[in-house]
């Protein structure tokens, strides 16, 4: 989806999981809805909206007025396991970022109807070698605990050419921080503005040595 479209898709709102376009995201379905909603992605383009419900959904879960973020990331499953009870085992493939419009009643689960939207390019060549050296820089900072093996990973995907917006996504999708600091990166709609926050997170996240950064976002946030 490298234009924007728009698009009607299924939506699975989560508490803590976003999906950043590259990311593979596995799923357990147990909800009769969200069965249901499964069952209609397999038979069709088996695409699904992956939505962050925001804070103080809980009262509201199980209805269709829970609230969610409408940045939304769009996947496809790749692979699906159909438990026995009709439980399901999903590895969903992030794909595009997405901006819900309205949702459309008539299914047991949410619908949302939104329109895709492509990262902005607005780095040439030289940006993207000098955010390549800082986010080296950064991941080479002394990690412990959950962020040792990350920044490693981080490190050997900077240094195999992989292309650089996977990077940051595979990155930003990887990070163990609260739903709510990895929703603000997939909302940041350019490359430069989402490898910019992710930068500052990462630093953030060594300042923090990985372990009271997991509820906060990054500092100047609003």
């Amino acid at each position: 989806m490298h234009h924007p479209e728009v698009v009607e898709i299924p939506l699975f709102p989560l508490p803590d999981a976003v999906l950043f376009p590259g990311q593979a995201l596995p799923l357990h379905i147990f909800e009769p809805r969200y069965r249901d909603m499964t069952a209609a992605a397999l038979s069709g383009d088996r695409l699904l909206a992956v939505g962050l419900l925001r804070p103080g959904y809980e009262a509201t879960y199980f209805t269709r007025q829970a609230p969610v973020h409408p940045l939304v990331g769009i996947g496809r499953i790749l692979h699906a396991q159909c438990l026995p009870d009709g439980r399901y085992n999903l590895l969903l493939q992030g794909s595009a970022r997405a901006r819900i419009e309205n949702e459309v009643d008539g299914q047991t689960y949410r619908v949302a109807r939104a329109e895709t939207c492509p990262t902005t390019q607005d780095l040439d060549a030289a940006g993207r070698a000098r955010v390549r050296t800082d986010l080296e820089h950064a991941l080479s900072s002394p990690a412990s605990g959950v962020c040792r093996k990350l920044f490693s990973q981080g490190l050997a995907l900077l240094r195999d050419a992989v292309d650089l917006e996977t990077c940051v996504n595979l990155l930003a999708g990887a990070l163990p921080v609260a739903g709510e600091v990895r929703q603000r990166l997939l909302e940041r709609d350019s490359l430069a503005a989402r490898a910019t926050l992710l930068h500052r997170t990462l630093f953030d996240l060594v300042a923090a040595r990985g372990t009271d950064y997991l509820n906060r976002p990054p500092s100047g946030l609003n």
